[in-house]
C-alpha cells in the first residue's frame, strides 16, 4: 500500500518536506551553475578560435571535462574548427576520435561534417578520405529495423552507450561538398596495399595498456603524431614538407582490417576506414601513387552507383562546382565537360563556376571547338562566364576560324570533296546559337567592351583575325575603326594588311585581287602577299594564274612558306598527278621535321606543335594518292609477270612513297600505327587526336556515363 504524506505525522511531515526543499534547491543550483560554466566555456572556445590558439582551446576542453562541466558537442566542434584553423590535423583527429570516445558523445551529421571541413582546412584529404569510406560503407549496409529492436538493450555508438534510436544515414550532400572540398586541398600522401587479403585486426583498448602505442597512432597522448595503420610516418612528414599533391590509395577497400567501430544497432564488425586498428603491411606488397582528384572523383561514382547512397547525393550547384575544378585539377577536360552536359541533361543548376573550370581545361587541351561550343551554351543558358574564360575563348575563336577556313579552301577543289568527311566537317563545325567562329569572336569582344574590362591591343586583334581568316573584312574594318577610336592614334600597319590579305584572298574575280596588291601598304613582294593570291586562285580555281604565280616567286626568290607548299598539292591533285602529291608533301614533312627539332634544340623560342601541322582533309589526300600510286605499282607488276618481263625492266615505285604513306597514316591517328586501318573514302573516319593538342594526356574519363542519370535507371 503506497504511502501517503497525508498519513505520515504532522513532525515527520514537515522534515520530510524541508528536505525536499533542500534538495530542490541544491539541484538548481548545480543545473543553474553548468549553465554557467558551459557558457563561459563556449565563450572561451570562440575567443580562442578568433585568436587562433588551438593548444588553448584543446586545454579548455580537456580541463572543463576534468573538473566535472558538461560538454556538449558544439563545444567540441568549436575546438575543432580552431584546430583547423591552426593547421592541426593531428589536434584535429585526436578531438573526433578520442575526444568524442572519452567524453562519451555520440557522432552525429553535424559533427562529421565538421571534422570534414576541418580535413579540408588543413589539407589533410587522407583523414577524409578514412572517414569517408567508413561512412560510406557504414550506410551502404544498414541494419534491418525491426519492432523487437526497438525494445532492445541500448546501443554503442563510437564506444558509448546511448539509447536505442531510428537508424539513419550520415552521408549528405553537405558532406560530399566538404569532401571534395579536402580532394582539392589535400597536400599528404595514405599509405595502403595492393593486396587484397584479409588480415586480423588487433582491437582497440583505451585502457592503460595502449598508452605504448598512442604516441604511434596518433589518438592518445600529448604527441600530434598520424596513425601509423593507414599512414607511413616518413612519406606523411615529406609530403607535408614538400607540398606534393598526391596519395596512394587502396586497391580494394572491402581487405581493410576490421575492428569494433560500434556505431550501428547491430554492433557488427565494419570495416575499419577510419584509421582504427593496426596491420602489419608486407614490404614486398607493391603501392599506387594516384592523384587526390581521382581519388574524390572514383569515390564519387562510388557514392552515386550505389542505390543506398545515391539518394542522398543529390546534383547540387555546390557539388557540380567542385567536381568540375576537381576534373579541372587533373587536366580531365572531358570529365569536366561531361560534368556541365550531364547536369544540363537533367535540368540541374549548372553554376558559372562548373563552365569556368570545364573551359579552362578543355583550352589547356588544345580542343578550341570544345571551348567554343561550352561558351555558346553559356550564352544560350544566359550564365555569365568569368573574364579569363571569355579571352580564352576568344583566342579560340581565332583558331576555329583558321581550321574552318583551311576546310573552306580545300573543300573548294572539286577532286577533294571526296576526301573531306563528316568527321572533318562536323569537328570544324560551331554553327549553334552564334553562327560561325568568327560572330562569336565579335560577341565576345562586344561583351568585353560593354562590360568596361581592359581593352589590351590582342583583344581587338584576335577579332580582327578571326573575320580576316572567314572572309569578313568588313567586319574586321569596323574593329580597326574602334581600335582607332580607344587607342587614340592611327591602326598598326600589321592590323590593317591583315584586312586587305583578306578581302585579297576573297576577291571575286583574280583581276581584282590584282588591283588591291597595289595598296602602298602592302609589299608586292613580300610571302604573305603572294600566299593571298595563291589562296585566290585556289579558291577561284585559277590554275594558269596559279604556275604563274609559283614562276613569279621563284624568280623573286621568295621564300616559301608550309603553307605554300600546302597548296602546290592542292595544284598537283588538280593536275591529275598524284606522285606530284607525294613529293610535295615528302618536302614538307622533311623541312617541318628539321625546323622542329632545330627550334628543340636551340631552346630560345617556345616550340608550338601547330605551327607544323597538317589538316586532315590534307592528310588523307596524301593517304590516298599513296595507296593509287602503290596499286597502279602492284598491277605493273603483274603484268609484267603475266607479259614475261623481268622486274629490273619494269618502273619500279619512288621509296619515298610507302615512307609518306606511313607517315600520313601516323599523323591521322595522333601518333599510333594504322597501317592496318582503312583509309579510302568510304572507310569510317579514323580518330584523329592530333587536334587535342599534342603532349596532351588522353585519359578515360573517371566520370561513367550513367553518372548524371536518375537512380532508377542504374544498373
Amino acid at each position: 500500500m503506497p504511502l501517503h504524506i497525508a498519513n505520515i505525522p504532522a513532525a515527520k511531515r514537515a522534515a520530510l518536506l524541508l528536505e525536499r526543499q533542500a534538495t530542490s534547491g541544491l539541484a538548481g543550483l548545480t543545473a543553474f551553475t553548468n549553465r554557467q560554466r558551459n557558457e563561459r566555456l563556449e565563450r572561451f572556445l570562440l575567443q580562442q578560435e578568433a585568436v587562433g590558439t588551438w593548444e588553448a582551446s584543446c586545454a579548455a576542453v580537456a580541463d572543463a571535462a576534468q573538473h566535472g562541466v558538461q560538454i556538449h558537442e558544439e563545444n567540441v566542434q568549436s575546438a575543432m574548427k580552431c584546430c583547423s584553423l591552426a593547421g592541426q590535423s593531428a589536434a584535429v583527429q585526436k578531438l573526433f576520435y578520442q575526444g568524442y570516445q572519452q567524453l562519451k558523445l555520440p557522432k552525429s551529421t553535424e559533427s562529421e561534417l565538421q571534422f570534414m571541413e576541418s580535413c579540408g582546412t588543413t589539407g589533410d584529404f587522407a583523414a577524409a578520405h578514412r572517414r569517408m569510406q567508413f561512412l560510406m560503407k557504414r550506410d551502404q549496409s544498414p541494419p534491418p529495423q525491426s519492432s523487437s529492436a526497438a525494445s532492445a538493450s541500448p546501443r554503442l555508438s563510437d564506444g558509448v552507450a546511448v539509447a536505442h534510436a531510428k537508424w539513419a544515414p550520415k552521408l549528405s550532400t553537405q558532406l560530399v561538398v566538404a569532401y571534395l572540398t579536402a580532394a582539392q586541398q589535400g597536400r599528404n600522401k595514405v599509405v595502403t596495399v595492393a593486396d587484397s587479403s584479409p588480415r586480423p585486426a588487433a582491437k582497440e583498448n583505451d585502457n592503460a595498456s595502449t598508452q605504448s602505442r598512442s604516441d604511434s597512432d596518433g589518438r592518445s597522448g600529448s604527441r600530434t603524431t598520424v596513425p601509423h595503420f593507414f599512414f607511413n610516418v616518413v612519406a606523411y612528414l615529406t609530403a607535408a614538407q614538400q607540398g606534393r599533391d598526391k596519395v596512394v590509395t587502396v586497391a580494394d577497400s572491402s581487405s581493410r582490417p576490421t575492428a569494433k567501430e560500434n556505431d550501428d544497432a547491430s554492433q557488427q564488425s565494419r570495416s575499419d576506414s577510419d584509421g582504427r586498428g593496426s596491420r602489419t603491411v608486407p614490404r614486398d606488397t607493391a603501392t599506387t601513387s594516384v592523384a587526390a582528384w581521382s581519388v574524390a572523383l572514383s569515390t564519387f561514382v562510388q557514392l552515386r552507383a550505389n542505390p543506398a547512397t545515391r539518394k542522398n547525393v543529390t546534383l547540387t550547384p555546390q557539388v557540380l562546382q567542385q567536381l568540375s575544378e576537381l576534373a579541372d585539377r587533373g587536366d580531365q577536360w572531358e570529365a569536366a565537360v561531361k560534368v556541365v552536359t550531364g547536369a544540363a541533361a537533367l535540368h540541374c543548376l549548372v553554376p558559372p563556376e562548373s563552365f569556368d573550370a570545364a573551359i579552362h581545361s578543355t583550352f589547356r587541351a588544345k580542343q578550341h571547338h570544345v571551348v567554343v561550343r561550352l561558351v555558346e551554351r553559356c550564352l544560350a543558358t544566359r550564365t555569365p562566364p568569368s573574364e579569363a574564360s571569355v579571352r580564352m575563348a576568344l583566342r579560340s575563336t581565332e583558331e576555329v576560324a583558321a581550321s574552318q577556313s583551311q576546310l573552306s579552301l580545300t573543300s573548294t577543289v572539286p577532286l577533294m570533296a571526296g576526301f573531306i568527311t563528316s568527321t572533318d566537317a562536323a569537328s570544324n563545325n560551331t554553327t549553334t546559337t552564334s553562327g560561325d567562329a568568327w560572330a562569336l569572336s565579335l560577341r565576345l569582344y562586344q561583351g568585353l567592351k560593354d562590360n568596361g574590362l581592359a581593352l589590351l591591343p590582342q583583344t581587338f586583334e584576335i577579332p580582327i583575325r578571326a573575320c580576316s581568316l572567314s572572309g569578313k573584312w568588313d567586319a574586321a574594318a569596323k574593329v580597326l575603326g574602334d581600335m582607332k577610336v580607344a587607342f587614340g592614334r592611327r591602326v598598326p600597319n600589321h592590323a590593317y594588311r591583315l584586312v586587305l590579305l583578306s578581302k585579297i584572298e576573297h576577291a571575286p574575280t583574280f583581276a581584282v585581287a590584282q588591283r588591291l596588291v597595289q595598296v602602298p601598304v602592302l609589299d608586292q613582294k613580300s610571302s604573305a602577299t603572294f600566299l593571298a593570291l595563291l589562296r585566290c586562285c585556289v579558291r577561284l580555281g585559277e590554275w594558269d594564274h596559279f604556275k604563274r604565280l609559283r614562276n613569279e616567286m621563284k624568280k623573286l626568290e621568295v621564300p616559301e612558306s608550309y603553307e605554300t607548299m600546302k597548296l602546290q598539292m592542292l595544284l598537283a591533285l588538280a593536275d591529275g598527278n598524284p606522285h606530284g602529291v607525294v613529293t610535295r608533301y615528302t618536302r614538307w614533312m622533311q623541312q617541318t621535321g628539321f625546323e622542329k627539332d632545330r627550334v628543340v634544340s636551340d631552346g630560345t623560342v617556345p616550340l608550338h606543335s601547330d605551327d607544323f601541322g597538317i589538316d586532315d582533309a590534307t592528310l588523307r589526300l596524301v593517304v590516298s594518292a599513296c595507296e593509287r600510286l602503290m596499286k597502279a605499282d602492284k598491277e605493273q607488276q603483274e603484268a609484267g609477270k603475266l607479259a614475261g618481263h623481268r622486274g629490273r625492266e619494269l618502273h619500279r615505285l619512288d621509296p619515298i612513297v610507302p615512307i609518306a604513306h606511313a607517315d600520313a597514316l601516323k599523323r591521322l591517328s595522333g601518333g599510333k600505327d594504322l597501317l592496318q586501318a582503312g583509309t579510302h573514302a568510304g572507310s569510317p573516319p579514323l580518330h584523329n587526336q592530333r587536334n587535342g593538342g599534342v603532349g596532351a594526356p588522353v585519359v578515360d574519363a573517371p566520370l561513367p556515363s550513367w553518372l548524371f542519370r536518375d537512380a532508377d535507371d542504374v544498373e
